[in-house]
């Protein structure tokens, strides 16, 4: 009869709360849902898109779609943010009650959303806007909870912004870039790119922004004149509450979903948007539906032939947006040939080498007589249909050289992936180098007056979009609408003498050579290894003059590479002027081509897999199909038109690994500790005492027990505020464990008030057991571990009244705790308990440590339920992680011997490949 009378209060609260949880209104469903045909992809994919109303109360959008408007299953779910948070920080309320202002909305349309219009009522207006409008009380620039506090929620378009004014200067600093000071006859002057840099100017802001600025707090709609003062001096508005209870929600977000590569053309598919709910409520729109076309291929849009008149070799160069191309067949014909019917075939070009990314492509061995020849494409698709190009008349011409190859280039299986990827690796290891001149800069910033200006004509701010320029006019009537009068201007500080010289590098190296560092020498210095490795160093302290400066790729293990492009060598002149050099890259690109057809010959229908600049070294290939073995090419190409290609490599296979080579160092190092804890649980078994230093906190745990038997008083064990996952929660139930046992056996009363339900459940079980073990089953009370609640204060506050309540003799609290780990030990320290902790939360600690009478720290308390059980398989474990620490700090201290001395090989050895 107990058991029922606890069963059906549980059951009936629990439906209870569903029922609260799913109560409310439901959710807005979205607005203006339109679906659209992708152009050029096959009829094969379609977008989806509909309008948002931040604070609707929906955390999710599902994407439905069937063939019937009747049978639609879900097929995406797009999350929105919930809840809807402000834009900026502008403390301290979300919500500012308005009605003070006297504001009336007013919203036109007969259905949502209305077009929202914010007007201030005068007392000449009031009794009319009171007719067409409803007044505003409070305004919201963080919408929490949906439909909290109101009847219905409405959306609406307006932009609205919260204007925060107040007493501010009437001029403002604003940033250039581009200009400096000089001097001429002894006067400052402003001039482009000379030596001090201007960091910002000071303007004068215009009559009416001032005015506006200085006339206090209110709101405002952001018409297009006033918009970017409102996102100068404001907040926008997501939500506004009128005088009725109806929230009106007027910040609109428009979202799509691209449902890709999964229609068929010419068949009707249906699509909806299902809003879910915050409270799990639904809602949904009406069905749109669309036919997917098969586009026609479209025209190239250009073409281009070259003939080289030395080689004789033909270069073509194109481009499309189209998607669906399945290959591209190349013609060569006479001008009469307008209806594309007399071409001689030339090649067959694979669809993917266009998209996106130029073509281009080399044919050799066409003859000399061209002159008179013209070239045309056909674009041919999935579907084959078929688009041709204008005919295009082939253009002589003389490429100096081709765009070199990698070196050494070599397809294979990337290491340690269990056959996933393919990888492409060349060489050799380069440096590119460039470099900055500049004069050292202080902290310290100086106001230069514009009145000392020696023409005594005033400098002007003219901004043009993002781009802004300061210039002067001699007549003032030349001053353009909008231009700002500067009053003074900003720059650094700059100390004479010498200069600093900012040197810029990229180092580039396939990962199989182990790129390491840059080791940089500036003339007969001693070289500086660049530890950082974020592609720039700075020498101070550089006199004016030329100099040499040399750059060398060191590997891993800080050995140069031997190749000349490793080695960089540049003169650079340093003078008053601070010259400088960017880094400049090979301009040319590298195409990595691939095909899973073997017997496949024509590299042109090879599949363009990726476009990669031409400093990289290497390619890793995701591989996107079942397939496993590929033949693979790399061309490189400059944008003059010129191309080279690598003979066809292959086939390569995917081959997944066995062992791990990356891991190496865990192996031995698991290998050791099995060995060591092997060794120590047969010696302690064989009784062979094993020195184990001894823990304050667990050395008094039984006193803590005998304590509370003495006094007569219960015993509290606190097991945290984390899940039965989480490490420390199960390192306090293997101690409470303990704790149960010896405090069954003196017959003293254990309460443990738990966070989590899964963690009581377990509680109780684990002291039931205790109870049995030391044979008293009488001294297990179901009722003593109970659960809580699961907020984090009103835990802590529970607690601390059971403390005070039940005068508690020893407190224990064992587990992952949170910001009540100073809370619970001062109210247990006020009660008078004796109070043992132990925790891993390293934030925590020092609140355990000040207020508790013992804490074990860290791995002290995963170590406890050894020292307290003294069982030889746990003691024998716990000392193999003790030979384990010792071995690795002796390794650490022979790590930074080997580091310190430059024996980079020994300190390697220790990387881990994940």
């Amino acid at each position: 009869m107990k058991t029922r009378a606890f069963v059906l209060p549980f059951i009936l609260s629990i439906a209870a709360l569903f029922l609260l949880s799913c109560g409310g209104a439901p959710p807005q469903a979205p607005f203006k849902v339109v679906v659209e045909d992708y152009p050029n992809d096959a009829g094969r994919s379609a977008i989806v898109k509909w309008e948002h109303f931040a604070g609707n109360g929906v955390k999710a959008y599902k994407v439905m779609r069937g063939t019937t408007p009747d049978n639609m299953k879900e097929i995406s779910q797009i999350s929105v943010e919930i809840p809807a948070i402000r834009d900026k920080y502008i403390p301290p309320d979300t919500t500012d009650f308005v009605d003070e202002f006297n504001y009336y909305l007013v919203l036109e349309g007969e259905k949502e959303p209305f077009t929202a219009h914010l007007v201030r009522a005068t007392p000449q207006t009031e009794d009319s806007l009171r007719k067409i409008g409803k007044k505003v009380e409070k305004i919201e620039m963080e919408i929490k909870s949906y439909n909290e506090g109101v009847k219905k929620t409405v959306a609406a378009y307006g932009n609205f912004y919260k204007l925060y004014l107040d007493k501010v200067k009437d001029t403002e600093l604003i940033p250039v870039e581009g200009y400096s000071l000089t001097e001429e006859a002894g006067m400052p002057k402003v001039v482009s790119n000379g030596k001090t840099p201007i960091v910002s100017v000071a303007v004068k802001k215009s009559a009416e922004e001032v005015r506006l600025v200085r006339s206090g707090e209110r709101m405002a709609e952001a018409t297009p004149d006033m918009e970017d003062f409102c996102k100068k001096y404001g907040e926008q508005i997501r939500g506004l509450v009128l005088e009725d209870s109806v929230r009106v929600l007027v910040k609109s977000i428009n979202l799509e979903y691209s449902d890709e590569d999964s229609l068929h053309p010419d068949s009707t598919y249906y699509y909806k948007i299902l809003s879910v709910g915050v409270n799990r409520k639904k809602s949904e729109t009406e069905p749109v539906s669309i036919k997917p076309i098969d586009d026609a291929p479209t025209t190239l849009p250009s073409l281009y032939a070259f003939l080289d008149t030395v080689t004789n070799a033909l270069f073509l160069n194109w481009k499309t947006q189209d998607e669906d191309i399945q290959r591209y067949v190349i013609y060569i014909s006479t001008a009469s040939d307008a209806d594309h019917t007399r071409g001689r075939k030339l090649l067959e070009v694979a669809g993917s080498w266009a998209y996106r990314y130029p073509a281009v492509v080399k044919l050799d061995g066409l003859g000399t007589s061209l002159e008179d020849s013209i070239i045309y494409i056909a674009s041919l698709d999935t579907s084959g249909q078929v688009a041709y190009t204008e005919l295009t008349t082939i253009v002589p011409t003389h490429f100096d050289s081709m765009p070199p190859l990698p070196k050494e280039i070599v397809a294979g299986d990337l290491e340690n992936d269990n056959g996933k990827k393919l990888v492409l690796r060349w060489e050799p290891p380069t440096v590119y180098l460039g470099y900055r001149v500049r004069d050292p800069i202080s902290e310290a910033k100086k106001l230069v007056p514009k009145s000392v200006d020696v023409s005594s004509l005033d400098y002007y701010l003219v901004t043009d979009g993002e781009n802004r320029e300061i210039a002067q006019f001699e007549n003032p009537n030349d001053v353009p609408e909008g231009a700002k009068k500067i009053y003074w201007l900003q720059t650094p500080t700059l100390r004479e003498g010498n200069k600093e010289l900012v040197v810029l590098y990229d180092l580039y190296a396939n990962s199989a050579r182990k790129p390491g560092y840059a080791m940089l020498r500036l003339d007969d210095g001693e070289p500086v290894v660049d530890e950082d490795g974020d592609g720039s160093y700075i020498f101070t302290d550089v006199p004016i003059g030329k100099h040499k400066l040399t750059v060398d790729f060191l590997d891993e293990n800080r050995r140069a590479f031997e190749n000349p492009e490793a080695h960089t060598e540049m003169e650079i002149d340093v003078t008053a002027d601070n010259p400088e050099a960017p880094i400049e890259y090979p301009s040319i690109y590298l195409e990595v081509a691939r095909t899973s057809d073997l017997d496949e010959t024509n590299l042109m229908m090879f599949d363009r897999v990726r476009l990669l600049p031409g400093m990289l070294r290497e390619y890793t290939d995701p591989i996107d199909t079942t397939k496993e073995e590929f033949k693979y090419a790399v061309l490189a190409w400059d944008p003059s038109g010129g191309i080279s290609a690598t003979p066809i490599m292959g086939p390569v296979k995917r081959v997944p690994n066995l062992y791990h080579t990356g891991k190496t160092t865990v192996l031995i190092a698991t290998i050791i500790f099995v060995l060591a804890a092997l060794i120590m649980i047969s010696s302690a078994k064989k009784g062979k005492h094993l020195y184990i230093r001894p823990i304050a906190g667990i050395n008094h745990v039984d006193e803590a027990i005998g304590r509370a038997t003495e006094m007569g008083r219960p015993i509290l064990y606190v097991l945290g505020l984390s899940t039965i996952s989480d490490i420390a929660t199960l390192a306090g139930l293997t101690i409470l464990s303990r704790v149960a046992k010896k405090a069954a056996e003196y017959q003293t009363r254990l309460i443990v008030p738990c966070y989590n339900p899964i963690v009581m459940t377990i509680a109780k079980e684990t002291v039931r057991s205790a109870c049995v073990d030391a044979g008293r089953p009488d001294m297990f009370k179901e009722s003593d571990i109970f659960f809580v609640t699961q907020s984090q204060f009103a835990y802590a506050a529970a607690v601390n009244g059971i403390m005070l309540r039940e005068k508690t003799a020893t407190n224990f609290y064992m587990g992952m705790f949170f910001a009540e780990s100073l809370l619970l030990p001062e109210t247990g320290s006020t009660a008078g308990s004796i109070q043992i902790a132990g925790t891993d939360a390293i934030t925590q600690l020092p609140f355990f440590i000040t207020t508790c009478d013992y804490t074990l720290i860290g791995e002290e308390f995963y170590a406890a339920s050894a020292y307290l059980s003294q069982n030889r398989i746990q003691i024998g474990t716990l000392k193999a992680q003790d030979v384990l620490k010792a071995i690795i700090a002796v390794l650490i201290i022979i790590g930074g011997v080997c580091a310190t001395a430059g024996i980079w090989e020994f300190v390697n050895i220790f990387h881990i490949q994940i």
